[in-house]
């Protein structure tokens, strides 16, 4: 009898262990990425939404008042590999191993947006992502060694 209830505390204790890295624990948010010139600082952040998905998506700050001056309307599945980069013109780079690369900017005005696929494409990403997107044959080479100007 002594052994079965150990079995079954044992068997309960496993479910609960299993359930709780399934589930998971709420992750903590990255640390801020500061942007090259320092005038910015990109912080990833998760979010959960009512049906319990996780999902990642970003803010820009102000690196030195620490004020938000961007929150990303998109968003990239945390079940995937999403990364966060900045390239040498301060522009956010976000890979996700679901959905590909994307960009974004500041404008002259100060406010940022999304820059286009196409423009994208001509860019020099990060290093990082150059290094991930290797990895794959039909992706090797990609990028251009010269990339074209950046788009205005």
């Amino acid at each position: 009898m002594a052994e079965q209830m150990t079995r079954r505390f044992l068997g309960g204790l496993l479910l609960v262990v299993l359930a709780g890295t399934w589930v998971g624990c709420p992750a903590k948010s990255p640390a801020p990425i500061p942007s090259p010139s320092g005038r910015y600082q990109l912080q990833p952040f998760q979010e959960v939404d009512g049906r319990g998905t996780r999902w990642m998506s970003f803010h820009i700050n102000d690196a030195a008042t620490g004020n938000k001056v961007f929150t990303c309307p998109e968003r990239w599945l945390s079940g995937h590999r999403t990364d966060f980069h900045w390239d040498e013109q301060d522009r956010a780079w976000v890979l996700s191993s679901d959905v590909g690369v994307s960009v974004w900017a500041a404008t002259p005005s100060g406010s940022w947006q999304r820059v286009a696929q196409e423009d994208a494409e001509r860019l020099l990403p990060p290093e990082p992502i150059r290094k991930y997107h290797d990895q794959f044959p039909s992706l090797k080479g990609k990028w251009p060694a010269t990339p074209l100007p950046a788009p205005q």
